[in-house]
Order: C-alpha cells, then structure tokens, then sequence
C-alpha cells in the first residue's frame, strides 16, 4: 500500500491509472483506493492505495499520441499535467492497454471494458 494524492472526487474502489513522467513518460500501474484521508496542505486530498497490476508493457506517450482514438483524449492532449478524471476516456486507454497486455485482463477485473 501506498499514499497518494488524487483528485477530490475520488472514492474508495475507484481505479487510478498512474502516468510517470520520469524515467519515461509512460503509464505503468494501475492502482485501486482503499480509502480517502484528510486533506495534505501541499497535495491535496490524500488516498491509501494497492497496486492492481504492473504493465509488462508499459503504455508510452508517444504511443497514446498516435493512436487514433487517445489522441484526442484531454489528458493526452494536456501531455499528463495535473490530476485528472479519465472516466470518460477509460474505454480508450483500457483498449489500449490490454492490446498491449491482454494478461492484464484478469487483474482488471470489472474495471475491464469490452
């Protein structure tokens, strides 16, 4: 488990899809919130968090670029910046992410998306 902060909706049981941008600007986890705590004068809303699956390969920006649809996705438009609520554009990612890890599948679970 791990502390985070997140955006100020978040709720336990919601998805967290952590975008790195250093050593490379790629999207490797996937977390889940187990629960919200307080708020962090600096971060903001703080959250308990597991990780659900590590990417054996990881999505890149570059790769989000390209792609036809997650291009014009806001968060891929904004390059990443700031804490974001991808609910919306989750479908696209997802595809996106279990064409290049279909094993991920399993650990996603219901937040899978067809």
């Amino acid at each position: 488990m791990t502390d985070w902060s997140v955006p100020q909706a978040t709720r336990a049981g919601d998805l967290i899809v952590m975008y790195r941008t250093s050593p490379a600007s790629e999207i490797r986890d996937l977390w889940v919130v187990k629960g919200t705590f307080g708020e962090n004068n600096r971060f903001g809303k703080m959250a308990c968090m597991d990780r659900l699956v590590r990417l054996k390969k990881p999505l890149s920006f570059d790769e989000l670029k390209n792609a036809r649809t997650p291009r014009d996705i806001t968060v891929v438009r904004m390059q990443f910046q700031g804490k974001s609520d991808i609910t919306a554009d989750w479908p696209a990612i997802c595809a996106l992410i279990l064409a290049r890890n279909p094993q991920a599948r399993r650990h996603l679970g219901d937040f899978a998306v067809d």
